[in-house]
């Protein structure tokens, strides 16, 4: 595997704000966004309480 072959892909995949990086190929899911969202919410909750 050639280095620059994975430099180009962190680059590609790398977010540099919000909504940046790699696009998804295709739309999430409604039902799979609200899980992941609410399951990010208790992680944030945890957070927060330590």
């Amino acid at each position: 595997m050639d280095h620059s072959l994975v430099r180009c892909w962190v680059k590609s995949f790398q977010a540099e704000g919000p909504g940046m990086g790699k696009p998804r190929t295709r739309p999430e899911d409604p039902e799979v966004k609200l899980k992941r969202l609410e399951a990010e919410n208790e992680m944030l909750k945890k957070l927060l309480q330590m």
